[in-house]
This record gives C-alpha cells, structure tokens and sequence, in this order.
C-alpha cells in the first residue's frame, strides 16, 4: 500500500484553499502547508485540515518555497498541488486506487487542465509531473514556472487535476522574478528564456519576447514541446505586425522540431484563409484533422480544440467558399460530433442545408 503526502504553498488564498483541501483529504496519508506570508485566513483554512503548517519566509524562489515543503514529508510518495487546483471525485478514486499497487514507481505524470467553456470543459491541458518517489532527491528548479525533471520509472495516469483561478493577482510578479535575475547577470537556462518569454509575450511586450523566443529555437539543450510553442507564439508576433510571410516561415519551422501538429497546421491553413486562399487553406486544415484525429495527447501543450474540432469546422467554411456545400456539411458533421452544442457549428449546419435546398 503507497502513501502520500500531499503538500502545497500558499498565500492569502482563503477564497480557493478549502476546496483543495476537502479533496486532498479523501485519499492523502499527510498533508503539508506551507504558507508564504499570508495576511487572510489562510493559515486558519489549513488548519482545519492538518496541523502540518510551516511558515516559510518569501524570497521571490518559488523552487526554494516547495522544496522546504517536500522536506517535511514524511510518506512513500509526495505529491504537489496549487491552491487553486480542483481535484474531481474520478481522480480522488483513481488515486486511492493507484495507493493500492506496489510495483516501483519514480514519478506519476497526470494531466493538468486548464481554461474552461462554459460547459465545464476543459480547452488546454498538458502533463505535469505530480507524484514522486519520497527522499529519492527530487526537487523542484526554477524560480518561477519552477519544475521537477523526471527520471526512472515513469507511469502516466489519465486522471486530471484541475486548475481553476477565481481571481487574478499581480500579473506582473513572474516579470518582477525574471528582472530580479537578470539584474544579478544569472545565466537563464533555455526552460527559463522560455516562460519569461511567454510571460513578456502575454503582458504584449512582443519585442523581447521575440528575442527570447529565437534564443530557445536556436538552443539544442531546449526542450521540444517549449521550441514548437515557441514558434506557435512567434507566429502570432508576426500576424500582429501583418508579416504573413514571416509567420508562415515559423509555423513551418516547428516541423523541424517533431511531426507537424494541429494547432501550427490550423494557423498556417488560416493565414492562407484570410487571404481568401480558399484551396490552400483546405490542403493545410485537412493535414492538420489528419495529425489530430484521435489523438488525447503528445506529452506537450495541447488546446484540445485545435485537435478535430477547429480543422472540421473551418473545412466546412472553405469548401462553402468554394461552391462545395455536401463536402462543407461532412465536416461540419465533424465539428458538431466535437461539440453537439456548439452555436458555431449549429448555424452552419442550418446555413449550409439551407444553400443546399436552394441549389437542388
């Protein structure tokens, strides 16, 4: 039988903290709180579900906050959480099931979801490392975006947790972490020039994101998944400033990094859209329905949509363009398998039928 230690930093996240909590408890051997600073009720929250609650003195290192954590653990196995996560019942099951087994286990990989519809369904989701072997030397790296590098014997477990914010906080502290480095002339990593540039990327400070993001294309110590959204992001730089010439040549750069996947194909198929390149774009969404079709993952970031249900659909609205309504409403058919109650797909369909009859 494994136990777990679940354990988790925190700061003032009174709104959040109970609901982690009240589903770590139905299956962690121990818990562990590691408050940051707290000025709410925080502490008071953890308390009421462990009395494992450390003060830890903030220093802008986000790696130095967990890994004070996981040397309070006690269990076979610890396992990381945000305060902001959910862990829903089919995983709470599934991990007092996996607690069951005993063959040798480093780490657990489990899928980190993210961004909502209004349906409750989750649109970006990708794998973290969540669950690893006790006093075997893993620690957390990294100041910001901080992760543990996995090794030995890995399994991968189908079960989400979810990442649901209720409010936003300093959306410029990553910033703040990356400046702090970069004034003490840190040598960043490839992994770090990456999310610093994702973090300059989304505040819309496109110019040194750029650089940044052309120093991972070029670094071979760079991890795959980070260089092929590295061109993803790039691409969209580029459509900004109307450079479709430069956005198609990244797009196609992140070819050189693994097979062509969905979501650069769907970006790619839709500069040629815009264009009103009709056939062009068909060739490129088809391919990029043919990479995701069936497909829950490839070990990288993943917006679920880009999979099956943005190439049926945008098929569906260039074969209309170009007088093709049967091929138009197959796709469509497609979209809507997605998505039944998708409004997009739905007022084509009844678009599309209605051409149809007034061609016949």
């Amino acid at each position: 039988m494994r136990t777990i230690s679940v354990c988790m930093i925190v700061k003032d996240e009174e709104k959040v903290l109970g609901r982690v909590l009240e589903g770590a408890k139905q299956f962690a051997d121990e818990i562990i709180v590691v408050d940051t600073g707290s000025t709410d009720n925080s502490k008071d929250i953890a308390h009421e579900f462990t009395n494992n609650v450390f003060d830890f003195e903030w220093c802008n290192d986000f790696a130095k906050a967990r890994n004070f954590g996981i040397d309070k653990c006690t269990k076979d196995y610890f396992m990381w959480l945000d305060a902001d996560d959910v862990i829903p019942k089919d995983t709470i099951d599934g991990l007092n099931k996996w607690k069951g087994g005993d063959e040798n286990v480093d780490v657990v990989m489990m899928p980190y979801e993210m961004s909502f519809d209004k349906n409750g369904v989750a649109g970006f989701v990708y794998y973290r490392e969540r669950i690893l072997k006790n006093k075997a030397g893993f620690y957390f790296e990294g100041r910001v975006h901080e992760c543990i590098t996995p090794r030995g014997r890995i399994v991968y477990l189908e079960y989400p947790i979810q990442h649901k914010k209720v409010e936003n906080k300093d959306p410029h502290r990553n910033i703040k972490i990356y400046e702090q480095m970069e004034k003490e002339k840190k040598q960043f990593c490839a992994r770090e020039n990456f999310y610093y540039a994702n973090e300059l990327f989304y505040s819309n400070n496109y110019t040194k994101a750029k650089k940044l993001y052309e120093k991972v294309l070029n670094d071979r110590t760079a991890y795959v998944e980070n260089q092929i959204q590295a061109c993803i992001n790039l691409s969209i730089i580029y459509r900004s400033q109307n450079d479709t010439e430069k956005e198609r040549q990244v797009l196609i750069k992140s070819f050189e990094y693994d097979l062509p996947r969905s979501e650069p194909l769907c970006k790619l198929a839709n500069s040629y859209y815009e264009k009103k390149e009709y056939k062009k774009a068909i060739y490129w969404y088809n391919l990029a329905l043919l990479s995701g079709s069936g497909k829950k993952h490839h070990g990288g970031f993943v917006y679920k949509d880009y999979l099956e249900y943005i190439p049926a659909l945008m098929l569906g609205i260039c074969h209309y363009h170009i007088g093709e309504i049967e091929k138009a409403i197959k796709y469509n058919e497609i979209a809507l398998q997605c998505k039944p109650n998708d409004e997009k797909a739905l007022s084509n369909k009844k678009f599309y039928l209605n051409r149809l009859c007034e061609k016949l």
